[in-house]
Formats: C-alpha cells, structure tokens, sequence
C-alpha cells in the first residue's frame, strides 16, 4: 500500500499584521511521526516542508504549490492509496472561501494567499491517487480584505476528496499556552486520536474522537472551536485513516506464511473434493466475515484462479439486496449473466491500447464508464416499473436529464448512454467511449454532470429501504491482459 503526505508548516511571517507563531514546526513532527506509525506511510513518502528560525519567511505560497508540484512529478508512475495533505498555520475567510496563509503572505495586497480551491488543484496533479485526505489547522475568521469570490467551491471538491477543519467557518484556532509547549490544539487531538485509535479507524471515527476531546478543553478554558469534516460524498466517511503495522488490514504484505486469521483465502482450497467444490462449504475466516456483511469496508477480493471469487460476490450481493439496488438487473444468476455481474473482454484489444495513453485516461475511462452504465441501470429498472411502482423523483430526474442534453451540457453520447437500450453492457460503453475521437478531453466535463446526475439519484433514493447503487464487477484484470480467457 502506497501512501504519500506532504506536510506544511507556517511559524514565521514577513507581514508586521500577522503574529508570528509557536509550536508549528513541531505540530508538524508530531504528524509525520504519527502518519509513518499509524497511517501507514513510509518514512521515505513523507515530505516535511517548514519555517524554521535560520531562514524567516519560508514556506511562501509559491514554494509550497512548487513542493506539491514536485511531489506529484516524482509519483507520476506511482498508484497512490491516500495522499495526506497537512498545514499548520495563519488562515482566513474570504466571501466564504477558506484561504491558507503562507509566510509571504501581504494582508493589505491580498499577496500570496491560498485558497482551499488552489490548494485541490494542486493536488489534483497526483494523478495516480485514490483518496486525497487534507488537514487545514487554520483559522476561519473573516477578513477584513475582501478577496474575490468563488461562487463554486462546494462543487469542484471531487468525489475520493476529505478535508479535515481545525475549526468551523469565521471561529479561530486555538494554540496552547507557551508553559504547555504552544502549538496547535487541534493539531494535538489529531495525533492523539490517530495514535490511540483502533487498528482501522474511519474518517468519521477520528472526527469525533477529535471533536469530543476538543469540546472538553474549549468547555473547560471558556472558549468555542468546532472543528468539522467536509465530505463530497457521504461514503467517504468510512475511509480508513489508521492502519498500524499491528492490524490484519495489510494482509500478504507483511507475512511471509499465510494467516488464517489475517487471511480471506484457504490455503489448499484449489484441492477442494465433492461438495467443497460445488461451495456447499467453504472456509469463513475472519476477513470472508467482513467481506461478506452488507456494510463491509471491503469492495473487492483478488487470488489466483479457481479460489471462489465469483462465489463469493452472488453471496454478497444475497447480503446487499434488501439495501441496495444491486446491478446488473438479473431474474436468476446463470452462466449466460456471468453470474450476475458485469464483466469485461475487449473484443479489439490492440486497439483499445492504443487509444490509450496513460494511466490517467484509464482511470477516467473506468470512472466515467462505471457511472454511465450505474446510472442508466438505475434509470432503466425505473422505466420498466408500472407508474404507481416508480420512485416519486424518476420523472423531475428525467426531464432534468433532457434539459441537460438540450442545453449541451449532456453530450450525444452520454446522453445515449444512459437512454439508448442498445448500450446495456458496460463492456460496449467503454468500447463506443474509445471509438471517440479525443475521447479523454471530450469526457471530462461529463464526468462532472454525471455527478450532479449521480446526486440527483442518490438524494431520490435517500428516504426508501434502498439508499444505494451497487455494482458488481468481475475478472477486472482480463479486461486488457487475458481478453475471453474465462467464458463463465
């Protein structure tokens, strides 16, 4: 598991107006050393970037968006899990924005100012990254400089995006007193938290952890500091931040023998006999249990061949469908529905490689597809509905759906994708998605409306039994390697 963090730490100013501050640099040792020994990054992946008393003035607003840049080339190649982002220093409110303030920071000329927003575009050049976790020990209070606004801030945060607040908008953050060692208080809860939390820890689990600690010192030294946690999407909550060398979460990694315990496989399972091999029984370790529930924090399994997979994917979709919508839409799973999931063998593999790039296009071919068909699947199970039986939403979805398409902003075949009955396979939406001429500069901005279109849904369904969209996939990896390999 690969996971990068950049550190920033501003404890020196140039500007007269702001406060020189105590304790920042050592906010950020403390971070680091509980990010290497709790959240599973490498000492190697860790990039500390602070004022220090040698040279005032450093990290400026500049230096610190050049070491994010330079960070992010160094990985271009790299799959990253989570990338942490922390910073520890002076920021501000502006029209509602949160601003970071470096050291070179100018007040009166609005200099050198970092907006939460930049700030994700920058870290938006980690290409190969799954979750962005960024932590602002700032403060919110309003400025009396009125930069300019940014009608748009909620809505460019991406899904996969958690921003952790020291405190909530126009509160300011506290440090401690100079005889307890000054830095942050916020700053000092984290680490606590992320250091005594259990072996996996969720973003919602170390946000109130953080929250009810802060709360009781703030009750007992008569001031106010909320801290809170934006999420783009309500499943982000369940992220897992803490994962010590202690924990079965790494679970080949750091074992040279197999586990049973830390294991979701059994060991000599391909030398099942009779009614092992028709998996009447199986082996239910630990992590088959946690795979298994409803609400599991596992989204995919991998072993070699013949270990069960597929099995286990119908058993969890048995698990899932009394709280989901689970798709592909099938009557029984059978050979003919590769058992009930979706799965994908490019009929031109050659090329379907060439109209490939990078490892950018391949992830915003896979996201962009995914949400196409999802979405249609969802869409389409209501169509088929008798009118009495359709979510009360489907018709206002609908007609948004054509107003977007009318205005552009769905493109043909996007919008195709969602309506057309032809495009049922996931399989042909990637495949007509390649055909298209600049297809990764051209799909970019739909992936952006399939997202309002996608929150459309999910607030429609939010208040029935069945809150969520559940896709199953299989043989992921014999999309491009082993085209057909395996006809089941």
């Amino acid at each position: 598991m690969n996971n990068v963090a950049i550190l920033v730490g501003c404890q020196h100013y140039t500007d007269p107006g702001l406060q020189n501050l105590i304790g920042v640099n050592n906010d950020v040792d403390l971070m680091k050393e509980t990010l290497i020994n709790y959240c599973g990054c490498n000492q190697d992946m860790v990039f500390s970037f602070t004022s220090n008393d040698e040279y005032v003035g450093n990290p400026t607003g500049s230096d610190i968006l050049s070491q994010i840049c330079a960070t992010a080339n160094k990985f271009q190649n790299t799959v990253i899990n989570t990338l942490f982002f922390y910073y520890s220093g002076h920021g501000n409110t502006q029209n509602g924005v949160p601003y970071l303030l470096p050291s070179d920071t100018i007040i009166k000329l609005n200099h050198g100012l970092i907006s939460v927003n930049k700030l994700k575009t920058a870290l938006d050049q980690f290409q190969c990254v799954k979750n962005i976790i960024i932590f602002l020990d700032i403060c919110q209070s309003e400025s009396v400089i009125k930069g300019g606004t940014d009608p748009n801030f909620q809505d460019i945060i991406p899904k996969g995006v958690v921003i952790f607040y020291s405190c909530s908008p126009y509160q300011n953050s506290y440090m401690l007193p100079l005889n307890d060692g000054g830095g942050s208080i916020y700053t000092k809860f984290l680490v606590e938290a992320l250091s005594s939390a259990k072996s996996s820890c969720t973003v919602e689990e170390i946000t109130n952890m953080v929250r009810v600690k802060l709360e009781k010192y703030c009750q007992e030294h008569s001031i106010s500091q909320i801290p809170h946690t934006e999420l783009f999407d309500p499943s982000l909550k369940d992220i897992i931040l803490t994962n010590n060398r202690k924990t079965a979460y790494a679970i080949k990694e750091q074992f040279d023998t197999l586990d049973l315990n830390k294991s979701i496989w059994l060991i000599d399972a391909e030398k099942a006999e009779g009614d092992e091999t028709r998996f009447k029984t199986f082996t239910e370790t630990n992590l088959v249990k946690k795979f298994l529930k409803h609400d599991s924090e596992y989204w995919g399994v991998a072993s070699v061949k013949g270990i069960g997979k597929t099995f286990l994917l119908q058993v969890r979709r048995v698990k899932m469908s009394r709280q989901a919508h689970c798709f592909p839409s099938v009557k029984k799973p059978s050979k003919d529905n590769n058992w009930a999931t979706e799965c994908i063998k490019f009929t031109d593999t050659e090329a379907s490689i060439q109209a490939i790039e990078s490892y950018s296009h391949i992830k915003l071919l896979w996201k962009y597809s995914l949400l196409c068909y999802i979405l249609r699947c969802w869409l389409v199970k209501q169509r088929k509905c008798k009118a009495s039986q359709r979510n009360k939403h489907y018709s206002d979805i609908s007609q948004w759906i054509e107003f977007e398409y009318t205005n552009t902003k769905f493109s043909i075949w996007t919008y195709k994708f969602l309506t057309d009955d032809s495009f049922n396979k996931l399989q042909l939406i990637m495949e007509h998605t390649l055909q298209i001429e600049e297809w990764h500069s051209k799909i970019v901005s739909q992936y952006m409306t399939l997202q309002r279109l996608g929150h459309k849904i999910i607030a429609a369904i939010s208040d029935t039994s069945k809150a969520s969209l559940v896709l199953f996939l299989d043989k992921i990896d014999q999309a491009m390697r082993q085209p057909n390999a395996e006809l089941h």
